[in-house]
């Protein structure tokens, strides 16, 4: 478990020390970061991947991810009588990310590199010093692996520092290619530790998830971050794992449920019985919501492709035209663009037409069997059916 998280350079955040417990929620108003939390804690885990370089690189490389504040609060900043505005930097630009857990910690510094006139890679970031420590505070007697520049080093099993490497690349981790299991096997655990976190905040759930079709199934410990194994995993739970735990999950969230996972030709899917269905219903079937920055572009689209048969000719699809006007009445769209010629519209409003005079008639047919309710029994009024009566001598 992670005991303390920090991050210091990044967006937003300046410098930031947090402790955390098995469950943390952050909230918070619009731009005092939280996603730049969520991404640093990310870039921390991309890491252990050898990915972190290329993560940087497509949020725009380090420049575009480094603080964006002043170097230094004077006093009429802190105080609000002066305005922010940047001044003549001193220090070294650079990102620093780090964490504490209950053995191992981790740290790593990134900065700019030296621009080549012959290279495009000019906006990739260089991986400066790297640490890895036991306990939750980084000092010199407890760090047994460190990376300074192109050189890495660790404690040997005589517990001198040796050196392994000399000619590290800058844009290569030490979590990547020092980790041994004879020479480093804390670097070793501590990377695979690292490897199996997850991030669950792209985990789709529209009609085109990957979670919603049949996936090859192998063996799953770990779910992946976007639900495409999810059968797998819950299928892994049941053979190898805690199936009574599973069942006991999926009662609480849906009484009277349970869930099969169903093979075939090595495709895993997931299906659904519920009391009072006489087949069970497939992952396709439950309900959708559309994904983050999805809209009724999304849904629109969804339809169209689960109206499309295997072969036939994609459908016309109705598009509202930009700046149309247009009104919501009992959940369909209506435009004045809807119907393509003028018969068909002249159709279409006598039609609706008709539909007023029948709703009139069934509401003047329900008034009248209002007024007959006291003679219909069970059919009388709430007020005429709860009437206490006194008892008389």
């Amino acid at each position: 478990m992670i005991l303390t998280f920090a991050v210091s350079g990044y967006r937003s955040l300046r410098k930031l020390i947090l402790p955390l417990e098995q469950l943390n929620i952050i909230t918070g108003p619009n731009g005092s970061g939280k996603s730049s939390f969520y991404k640093s804690l990310r870039l921390l885990a991309d890491a252990a991947q050898g990915q972190i370089v290329r993560s940087l690189a497509v949020e725009g490389g380090l420049p575009s991810t480094l603080w964006a504040g002043p170097e230094k609060f004077s006093r009429g900043m802190k105080s609000g009588n002066a305005p922010i505005q940047g001044t003549v930097r001193r220090d070294r630009v650079g990102l620093k990310l780090g964490f504490a857990s209950e053995d191992y910690g981790y740290a790593i510094d990134l900065g700019l590199a030296i621009p080549q006139k012959d290279s495009l890679f000019n906006r990739d970031p260089e991986i400066k010093a790297e640490a890895v420590w036991t306990g939750d505070v980084l000092r010199r007697n407890n760090m047994f692996a460190s990376r300074n520049g192109p050189g890495v080093h660790i404690l040997d099993e005589t517990g001198a520092r040796a050196t392994v490497l000399t000619d590290l690349s800058s844009f290569d981790s030490m979590m990547t290619h020092a980790a041994d299991p004879r020479a480093a096997p804390e670097l070793l655990e501590l990377r695979e530790r690292m490897r199996g976190w997850r991030f669950y905040d792209h985990f789709r759930t529209d009609s085109r998830a990957p979670a919603r079709r049949a996936q090859i199934g192998t063996r799953t410990a770990v779910l992946d971050s976007d639900g495409t194994d999810v059968a797998a995993a819950l299928q892994t739970i049941n053979e190898i794992g805690d199936p009574n735990a599973l069942d006991e999950a999926i009662e609480d969230a849906f009484p009277g449920c349970t869930i099969e996972v169903s093979e075939t030709d090595g495709l895993f899917e997931v299906t659904m019985h519920q009391d009072g269905l006489l087949r069970p219903l497939r992952v396709s079937e439950l309900a959708t919501v559309s994904p983050p920055g999805g809209g009724a572009a999304d849904a629109e689209a969804a339809v169209a492709d689960g109206n499309q048969r295997a072969g036939d000719e994609p459908a016309p699809r109705f598009t509202v035209p930009s700046g149309a006007p247009y009104r919501q009445r009992r959940g369909a769209l209506t435009s004045h663009r809807r119907f393509p010629c003028r018969t068909t519209r002249r159709n279409a409003v006598a039609a609706k037409k008709q539909r007023c005079v029948c709703a009139r008639k069934r509401t003047r047919r329900n008034d009248r069997t209002r007024d007959r309710a006291p003679t219909l029994g069970l059919a009388q009024p709430i007020e005429a059916r709860f009437v206490l009566k006194t008892p008389t001598a």
